[in-house]
């Protein structure tokens, strides 16, 4: 069977090497998982500046992340580990490595022909980017192997990522809406007959002169209503387009959904905290009803 650089030694995943580089690999996906949504929402695409220089060095870390899963160990279908690099490197093609070679091909260089109606759909194919994030199951197995973890702590922790996640992305799909849709029909605002808007964050810069249209700002407000969304308290942001109205419509189902399930498992978690205090409240509780039952007084108790 062919090999792909058969000079290259095997990695396993316990190896000091690989543990560094699997926070390293956690790190550039936290990163990807905030600024990427956050750069296609709010930010402008100049070529080479510091942004560019950032993004690409983090697709270099994601190359060479490709190269090394060639080379490691990985589990087979009944948890044994795999050490042949032939079926290692064949597993890996046939799986993975199309997903990391989409998430790592640099889309924001097209976005140079503006006049092309395409740039829209380029712009949330920049968001391929995203697809890395799949990466982070493997790299949480491995962590699990290697040392112990409180798993109802560490669930706790997870809730709380995954909440704040979401809030963000919703945040930076809402001002996303705008740039995407682009309207161009003028429609009434409610708090002023006298004037017309084209979507959400126009209308509230008509009541809000002093607050700027900075990429800051944006995201401020745009965080402030998808906080109220995932919530459930609402705001003061309201929809214009029905583009607009779609995308309330999603994220209210989408926190709903969530916002279920946080609390279901939340509660869940806490009750598995406190096991053994619930196992000596009922034993405690076994033991004053067999007391009552037999009359025992409270001489005979002592």
């Amino acid at each position: 069977d062919f090999v792909c650089c058969p000079c290259v030694p095997l990695l396993l995943p316990s190896f000091k090497f690989m543990e560094k580089w699997d926070m390293l690999i956690l790190t550039m996906l936290a990163f990807v998982a905030v600024f990427s949504p956050y750069d296609v929402a709010f930010l402008q695409n100049d070529v080479m500046d510091a942004k560019y220089l950032v993004n690409r060095s983090v697709d270099l870390v994601f190359v060479c992340d490709m190269f090394i899963q060639f080379h490691l160990a990985c589990p087979g279908t009944y948890g044994e580990i795999i050490r042949e690099k032939s079926v290692i490197q064949a597993k890996y093609l046939k799986g993975w490595f199309w997903l990391d070679l989409l998430s790592i091909f640099p889309f924001d260089l097209l976005t140079d022909v503006e006049n092309l109606p395409i740039l829209r759909v380029i712009r949330l194919m920049r968001l391929m980017k995203m697809l890395r994030l799949l990466r982070a199951n493997r790299m949480f197995a491995r962590f699990e192997a290697r040392m112990a973890i409180n798993y109802s702590l560490l669930q706790l922790l997870s809730f709380l990522v995954m909440l704040l996640t979401l809030i963000h992305w919703l945040a930076c799909g809402w001002y996303m809406v705008v740039k995407l849709e682009e309207n161009v029909e003028c429609v009434r605002s409610m708090w002023d007959e006298s004037f017309c808007c084209y979507n959400w964050f126009d209308c509230y810069r008509y009541r809000d002169f002093n607050g700027g249209d900075s990429a800051g700002r944006k995201y401020f407000l745009a965080l402030h209503w998808a906080t109220g969304e995932v919530l459930t308290i609402g705001s003061d942001l309201y929809p214009v387009t029905d583009a607009e109205r779609t995308f309330q419509l999603f994220a209210r189902v989408l926190a709903g959904v969530l916002y279920t399930y946080l609390i279901g498992a939340v509660c869940g978690v806490f009750a598995s905290m406190s096991r053994d205090q619930t196992r000596f409240f009922e034993e405690m509780d076994r033991l004053n009803t067999f007391l009552q039952e037999k009359n025992i007084t409270e001489d005979m108790e002592l």
